[in-house]
């Protein structure tokens, strides 16, 4: 799809999404490249994506336009000029005559894809400072405010006494909270002694900011700062910046000289200390078991933002269709499993830092690869590889081993003993003797349909501890199999064992 558009000013505070949505700011410098990309995170929980690239020209420079582009659609865009706010009539003879000329390119994307926003500024290179992009994602949790106010502005010694203010009013909270404020900055002239200022006030806390440093690539700065514990009834929060007029200018009255420099709208978000202890994370067991198809009394309403019915990538499946394929030696599904228990695990409000760069690898592979073209690959191919290491990472995540850590607590083991157990009946002939176990006991099943059958030993919370056995069998035949119980601590275990559409489960104590 190819939209031209030759002139669009959009203010982002006319794109707001109620406040269920949670907004991300990203970007890099990108001074002497092209093209350039963005790369964005769990593009299928995103509604929207507004992207900026900043540029400043000079010595007479006549901007063209750039073009912004995804999988699904390219926008070219013209420039727009960034709002001067200065104090010395100087700065604005410049920009008169065309020796300065700050502003910003935008659009806006209807989603997102893996393979990320592609920025192409051929020719103006030299001009174009940082690509930017405000992202609008599902699922936010409903005690969290996230908001983008502002507008796109060309800031230079206008001095502390003239400051660019931004006011937004936040909803009243039961509790305490952390308002959070990130800020772009484009084009400061890194560690040259020349600053930008930047403070946020809520109630009675002002946090202030100075810096002359990029941290983000050559030439952008985001600036992020935390107000801690703001009382509940604080509704009002400014936030102000400037460009110091400093004692290199005459009749300068700062205390040291400011850079120039083109910011964009403000991100502010609250959260709350209950919103983060409820950042943990479950099991692809868990999530297998909570969609509408149950065989949980309640399904996990998290799963209405992906929606168990949607399609899997390139599978041919739908999500719950995939969770339910069993593995079989296949790294697709091994990956799958993991990668789909993670994306539940990030909409559940999980924070997913620790493992985004993984599980944004797998969103490519998951791109590129059907679940034929890896099960076909002999287990030392380089792909086959990339799959199984990315999922033992988020496996570790989903476990709790890295990351916000697993979701303890009593209410979840008594939920998972009883929906194990109702999700695996008994229906096969199977045992384990002697159990308890000690030291180590004998697994033994009666297949009941040729085919693949796997032996599974899950904690009493639904944390796949160790898959015990993955191969083919025939019908009514005999199976055996050792458990070696003193790797595990004791307490209650679950042993799934699958064997085509057929699972019985058996309820076990490991008791040392």
């Amino acid at each position: 799809m190819k939209r031209i558009l030759s002139f669009i000013v959009m203010g982002i505070a006319m794109l707001q999404m109620t406040n269920a949505q949670v907004v991300e700011l990203t970007g890099e410098g990108v001074f002497g490249v092209n093209p350039s990309t963005l790369m964005i995170s769990d593009p299928g929980t995103v509604d929207s994506v507004v992207v900026v690239a900043a540029a400043r020209f000079h010595n007479g420079a006549v901007p063209a336009d750039v073009e912004f582009s995804d999988a699904n659609e390219t926008y070219t865009v013209s420039f727009n000029e960034a709002n001067p706010v200065i104090t010395q009539p100087w700065v604005q003879a410049m920009i008169d005559d065309g020796t300065l000329t700050f502003g910003y390119y935008t659009a806006k994307f209807d989603d997102a894809d893996a393979a990320g926003i592609a920025l192409d500024n051929f020719g103006q290179e030299e001009y174009v400072r940082s690509f930017t992009a405000y992202i609008y994602r599902s699922g936010g949790s409903p005690e969290i405010h996230s908001e983008v106010k502002g507008e796109h502005a060309f800031l230079f010694i206008g001095g502390s006494d003239h400051p660019l203010v931004y006011n937004f009013t936040i909803p009243t909270s039961s509790d305490v909270r952390d308002v959070i404020v990130t800020l772009p900055f484009t084009d400061l002239e890194s560690e040259d002694l020349r600053y930008a200022n930047v403070s946020v006030t809520a109630g009675a806390q002002t946090v202030e900011s100075e810096f002359d440093t990029n941290n983000a690539g050559d030439l952008l700065h985001l600036e992020t700062i935390t107000v801690p514990n703001v009382p509940g009834d604080v509704t009002e929060v400014t936030v102000s910046l400037y460009s110091q007029f400093g004692p290199s200018v005459a009749g300068g009255y700062d205390e040291k000289d400011g850079d120039s420099f083109v910011t964009g709208p403000a991100l502010l978000t609250t959260t709350s200390e209950e919103d983060e202890e409820e950042g943990c994370t479950l099991t692809q067991g868990y999530w297998k078991t909570h969609s509408e198809y149950g065989p949980a009394k309640k399904a996990d309403p998290t799963w209405d933002i992906i929606g168990p019915d949607t399609e899997f990538f390139w599978s041919g499946m739908s999500y719950i269709e995939v969770l339910n394929t069993s593995v079989s030696g296949n790294a697709y599904y091994i990956l799958a499993h993991q990668y789909i228990a993670a994306e539940l695990n990030f909409l559940a409000g999980a924070d997913n830092s620790e493992v985004v760069d993984e599980f944004d690898e797998a969103t490519v592979l998951f791109n590129t690869y059907t679940p034929s073209e890896i099960g076909s690959l002999g287990g030392s191919d380089a792909t086959r590889k990339m799959f199984v290491e990315l999922a033992e990472v988020l496996d570790d995540y989903n476990n709790g081993e890295i990351g916000p850590g697993h979701c303890d607590g009593d209410e979840w083991e008594g939920e998972m003993e009883e929906e194990m157990a109702m999700a695996f009946a008994v229906t096969m002939e199977a045992s384990v003797s002697p159990n308890p176990v000690k030291n180590r006991a004998k697994v033994r099943f009666v297949p009941v349909v040729d085919g693949n059958a796997t032996v599974e030993l899950y904690d009493s919370m639904g944390n796949l501890k160790e898959i015990l056995f993955d191969q083919n069998v025939s019908a009514e035949g005999k199976v055996q199999l050792t458990l070696n119980a003193s790797q595990y601590n004791e307490g209650s275990y679950i042993l799934v064992i699958t064997n085509g559409a057929v699972r019985t489960s058996i309820k076990l104590g490991i008791d040392h």
